[in-house]
């Protein structure tokens, strides 16, 4: 069995070091955070910032995606994977994480979800709760429509919505758990 990390662009610090996740398997996530634990697979939504990565060379170290338009208009930089796809609603929050999510979930058969928050927006704006809402249907709908796969939150704090425990192949645990079990697969 493959197995990955994700973690979550709403990571605000380090829960562990890099290397005992790496140990495990590899790390995905946002370039927002990809210091932060020192990913093997970043990904970047953010025109800017993307431009900003690639002339520090952070592909020569990792593996970093861009979207396809991004990496046209960026003159089709060496090393860099690409990913199709762009978001209609330009108000979701957290885009990494869900490419990471799409992408990883191609490969690996347990991915391990850190730093993800499920809950609903306690927002009075409107907008806000839009763009949580519209974030975690793109995060459920990947986990309901691939039942082959496992996706286990990692030290998730809180209940999790009705929509989020239908799920089978959603489960929960502790991160010293994850670490133990995960390196005898």
């Amino acid at each position: 069995m493959k197995v990955c990390w994700v973690i979550s662009e709403k990571s605000k610090k380090a829960v562990t070091e890099s290397d005992a996740l790496k140990r495990v398997a590899p790390t995905w996530g946002s370039c927002l955070i990809y210091d932060m634990y020192n990913m093997d697979n970043i990904v970047c939504n953010d025109f800017k910032l993307a431009d900003r990565l690639i002339k520090h060379n952070v592909q020569k170290t990792s593996n970093f995606y861009i979207t396809a338009t991004d990496y046209i208009a960026l003159g089709n930089p060496l090393d860099v994977k690409v990913f199709q796809g762009e978001f209609k609603d330009t108000n979701i929050n957290n885009k990494d994480d869900i490419v990471a999510l799409n992408i990883a979930m191609q490969t690996y058969d347990i991915v391990l979800l850190l730093g993800f928050s499920f809950a609903k927006s306690k927002s009075k704006d409107a907008l806000k709760k839009h763009n949580q809402e519209a974030y975690l249907y793109n995060i459920r709908t990947i986990i309901k429509e691939t039942p082959d796969k496992q996706f286990v939150l990692v030290n998730y704090k809180g209940k999790l919505s009705k929509d989020f425990t239908a799920l089978e192949n959603l489960t929960r645990d502790s991160l010293t758990n994850v670490l133990a079990l995960a390196q005898q697969i």
